[in-house]
């Protein structure tokens, strides 16, 4: 019922629920749910940092924990009327850093990404070891729909999408 639009009314609730969805699907792995952080520097906002949970996860937390060297995960909020572009993907990566223990991102909007975004993200990927993945509202209904009847941890779709990143990654 949100509008999409990049009013920040409308931006701030899409970013309310959407996180409120997250937080219902992924709490059992992730924790910490810092909204709003500043860089140090103040040059870049994201929307969101969680902290993956210690202890036994599901596979998409521990290989990202593990051989993308990630304590953190950065969610971005796009309530755009059309897909996200390379542009949103070049913005998102600027927030990751290895050596923060933050190297993943994942980008959450309405249509989720076009064309030019994924291979921007599998660029990232290949060039700079940094994963970023793209969720749209599609998705975050799929997410819930899974977690109301536990067919399988929600994690998985997560990893799904890993999986086919990685698998058709070009050189």
């Amino acid at each position: 019922e949100i509008p999409p639009g990049k009013e920040e009314a409308a931006s701030q609730n899409y970013e309310k629920i959407v996180t409120a969805i997250l937080k219902y699907v992924f709490g059992d792995y992730l924790t910490l749910w810092e909204k709003q952080k500043r860089s140090n520097d103040g040059l870049y906002r994201f929307d969101l940092c969680c902290k993956i949970k210690h202890g036994s996860q599901p596979e998409f937390f521990d290989t990202i924990k593990d051989f993308f060297h990630t304590k953190y995960i950065v969610f971005e909020f796009k309530n755009y009327t059309e897909a996200v572009t390379q542009q949103e993907i070049y913005t998102t990566e600027k927030y990751l850093y290895q050596k923060a223990l933050r190297s993943v991102a994942i980008i959450v909007s309405r249509k989720g990404a076009d064309k030019n975004a994924l291979r921007a993200a599998r660029g990232c990927l290949r060039e700079n070891g940094k994963l970023i993945l793209c969720l749209s509202d599609a998705d975050l209904l799929e997410l819930l729909r899974i977690r109301e009847e536990g067919e399988r941890a929600t994690a998985e779709l997560l990893s799904d999408m890993l999986d086919g990143m990685l698998i058709h990654l070009e050189k």
